[in-house]
């Protein structure tokens, strides 16, 4: 993945990634190169995704999205928010 954003370019525009890409490598190379990047967090990260999820009690959601889905006789919802992680205490290895 961080080839083909440097070799691409794509490392200076706004990027969405998966959470199997979301690491402190990738994320540094995309910040370095004054890219924007929007990803997952998932259980792989529970330090970080256990910050994330006291974010909506510490501030306000920069965008919010919900989306229902029917299929096989029921109906999903899934609701998303965005929001800046500036007001986090990152463990070291983010901060490359």
């Amino acid at each position: 993945m961080r080839g083909l954003l440097k070799d691409s370019g794509l490392e200076k525009q706004k990027v969405s990634l998966d959470a199997y890409h979301f690491n402190p490598m990738t994320t540094a190379q995309i910040h370095q190169a004054k890219g924007i990047y929007l990803t997952q967090v998932k259980e792989n990260q529970a330090i970080f995704l256990k910050q994330c999820k006291l974010l909506p009690e510490q501030s306000t959601a920069l965008a919010e999205t919900i989306g229902y889905e029917k299929a096989h006789g029921r109906v999903t919802s899934r609701r998303a928010q965005l929001f800046s992680l500036d007001s986090l205490s990152l463990d070291s290895r983010w901060k490359k």
